[in-house]
């Protein structure tokens, strides 16, 4: 670089000053400001003469978080005025319309939103391109569904979110989208209950979330027979790329604290007050399983720096678990004492002090109401307002303007297609792209992986999924269950050898499933009662294959 400097100022040339950051860019849409090199969203917005990485503020093509509300509004009127906009970056001038839109959407300003979807539409220079239509296109009409709801018209919104969903089928984030805003529509806990079963059999990651609805319909056996469903480990990608495997195992251990005592709590509610307790008990050997010691390193008497990281680590892990243990435990004894012991005054002080909705206290409020406790009544009055109170939070948590734009689908190009072939990417492959496939460390299942640089989140892992039906129909299964699904975001960066960042840029993604491969007529053993999350593969292989295996269309200006 400063050869480079040098060369330049050797032949009377300077480096222009660099401008203001274009910092309202990226608080509509999330990316960096465009440059005549890139808009920042589909290619990057490369600096001096479109050599080196993005200078701040300019787009990467990775978005990033921004506030909603009147500030987004302002920014994106900016954006949209921004003579760096030109008119062939027509795609990025759609993001930023239907940008606003969402703003607009999160001030509760439906019209506006609908306007702004319009003028979105209307800046579509090829709308009926099969890519931009099952991208860009779908996001516009899946925020149009939701305006919709927040207008008023939830039959109409909940058509339209269906419509969407079945556009793109195998893409779980525009499920959950459609899933959520149907719920907005509707309310209905008992139909989000059976639209999280149906997103389940796409992404196995859901299964918690799904577990938390039958709790709270008060179908504790279907959510004790969920749990084992629930697939928790740590898996490191392959090709090199460093993932902070420690980070997610601690998430796990969490995490599976809080579903073991929900499944204690399972069997409390449905009379089982010995094997809750037993299960309590087996919740806090898992944990102190899952955060083991730290031993030094053979040889040595001392911790290294990096095992006192990962000790205070696990040690932190230990306590935030055994803090979720305890109250279930809590809890657990409370339903257990509405069985046994109905007159305690441990029941009279909970209905007295307790103040606090969630599916878990309101089922012990009910309970107690339906009770010969001495405060049967005063449950019996609270129950109305913990409801309500409770399904106002549920609402906040299943859907908000927020939770929409990190579900909305990225922009996609016939150019973003990676390439589909039969077959494993080379050991001795220059890159990391391509399919990977091998045992998965579940038993009988096998890990289908697929990477690629260009290509979006949604078509890596709808190409991975191609993959794996494309294997079972192969091997002669008409069927696959989803055990596990991993997705993640790859990041290049250079440093010095010090450890200080010099810079970064994205790389793409990887897409990881464990699939186990079966006859639906005939299921193994051990999932025989699973036929709910048998995937067709044929039907995958029809839906995907015209799209990932055929020569995409004509290229269309974007960048």
């Amino acid at each position: 670089m400063r050869g480079i400097f040098a060369a330049l100022c050797a032949f009377g040339m300077t480096l222009p000053a660099a401008a203001a950051t274009p910092a309202y860019f990226s608080a509509c849409d999330g990316y960096g400001a465009p440059n005549k090199n890139g808009d920042g969203m589909l290619k990057p917005a490369n600096a001096l003469f479109g050599l080196f990485i993005p200078s701040p503020g300019y787009g990467d093509t990775r978005q990033r978080p921004s506030a909603l509300g009147e500030a987004g509004i302002a920014a994106c009127d900016q954006a949209l005025a921004d003579p760096r906009l030109l008119p062939i970056y027509w795609m990025r001038r759609v993001s930023l319309l239907r940008a606003r839109a969402i703003h607009d959407l999160n001030r509760g300003r439906a019209d506006d939103a609908l306007a702004d979807l319009k003028h979105a539409m209307d800046a579509a220079q090829a709308p009926a391109d099969p890519y931009y239509r099952r991208s860009l296109g779908l996001g516009i009409e899946l925020v149009r569904a939701a305006v919709l709801e927040k207008a008023g018209k939830t039959e109409e919104a909940a058509q339209l979110a269906s419509e969407v969903g079945a556009e793109r089928p195998y893409d779980a984030e525009i499920a959950r989208a459609a899933l959520a805003i149907n719920y907005r529509a509707s309310g209905d806990r008992k139909a989000l209950a059976e639209n999280l079963r149906k997103l389940a059999k796409l992404d196995p990651t859901s299964l918690p979330g799904l577990i938390e609805q039958e709790m709270a319909l008060d179908q504790f056996d279907e959510a004790i027979r969920l749990r084992r469903m629930v697939v928790l480990q740590v898996v490191k990608p392959d090709g090199g790329w460093q993932t902070d495997t420690a980070a997610i195992d601690a998430q796990n251990v969490v995490k599976g604290a809080h579903l073991d005592g929900q499944i204690a709590y399972a069997l409390a509610a449905t009379h089982r007050a010995d094997a809750a307790r037993k299960a309590l008990v087996a919740a806090r050997a898992a944990v102190d399983a899952g955060c083991p010691p730290v031993d030094p390193s053979p040889g040595r008497a001392r911790l290294s720096r990096q095992q006192r990281e990962l000790e205070i680590r696990r040690g932190d892990t230990k306590d935030s678990a055994t803090r979720v243990l305890d109250e279930w435990t809590k809890y657990v004894e409370l339903r257990i004492l509405v069985d046994t012991d109905p007159n305690s005054e441990r029941l009279h002080d909970f209905v007295a002090a307790t103040r606090i909705a969630s599916a878990t206290t309101t089922d012990i409020m009910r309970a107690i109401a339906h009770s010969t406790a001495p405060d049967q009544a005063i449950a019996a009055l609270n129950l109305p307002a913990m409801q309500a109170v409770l399904d106002k939070e549920h609402e906040k948590i299943v859907f908000s303007p927020e939770l929409l734009v990190r579900l909305l689908p990225e922009t996609e190009t016939a150019a973003r297609v990676g390439r589909y072939a039969a077959g494993s990417k080379s050991f001795w492959s220059l890159n990391t792209n391509g399919f990977y496939v091998k045992p998965a460390s579940i038993a009988g299942a096998t890990t289908v992986e697929y990477d690629d640089v260009q290509s979006s989140a949604a078509m890596v892992e709808e190409m991975a999924l191609l993959r794996a039906a494309d294997l079972a129909r192969q091997a002669g299964k008409k069927g696959m269950i989803l055990l596990d699904r991993r997705r993640y975001e790859r990041t290049l960066t250079v440093s010095t050898m010090y450890g200080a960042i010099q810079n970064s840029r994205p790389t793409g993604y990887t897409a990881e499933y464990d699939v186990l491969f079966v006859d639906p007529a005939k299921l193994p053993a051990d999932h025989a009662d699973e036929a709910w999350r048998v995937i067709d593969t044929d039907a995958v292989y029809a839906s995907l294959a015209s799209i990932y295996t055929a020569p995409p269309v004509a290229k269309i200006a974007a960048h």
